[in-house]
């Protein structure tokens, strides 16, 4: 099927595809940094990582950061030989380092695409009013 489809997913069809929805694996990604003149690899957040990000107090720049440091894998920035070489206790000391706050908010942005919050994920493709539906 593809995006835009008309067809209504049925009960049968998700239990068609119970193994395939349910064995995902998390998108993993290779992005160009021009902070660091090379690529890292972020992998997509789960949704504990989201629910995290979402309650934690703190400004958007700090959701911002703990999510980079949550989900960039390689090089790893919860790596202890790399936060001491930086002088930082935490990984998210060490992003605040590495990236300018733009590059952060753009990797961001990138790992949070990859959950399914980017453009064209989720579109209407055909609108009902409430009364057409009750009939």
């Amino acid at each position: 099927m593809t995006k835009g489809s008309k067809k209504v997913i049925s009960i049968k069809d998700l239990i068609d595809r119970k193994k395939e929805l349910s064995g995902r694996v998390r998108k993993q990604q290779t992005v160009f940094v021009d902070d660091l003149d090379g690529n890292v690899e972020v992998i997509e957040p789960t949704i504990g990582i989201l629910s995290d990000m979402r309650e934690m107090g703190g400004s958007s720049d700090d959701k911002n950061i703990m999510i980079i440091a949550s989900c960039m894998v390689n090089p790893n920035p919860k790596s202890a030989e790399l936060l001491k070489a930086y002088g930082c206790v935490t990984p998210n000391d060490l992003i605040k380092k590495l990236f300018r706050i733009g590059t952060i908010r753009q990797l961001a942005d990138i790992i949070v695409n990859m959950a399914g919050f980017g453009e064209g994920s989720v579109m209407i493709v055909e609108g009902k009013v409430a009364e057409e539906i009750k009939n």
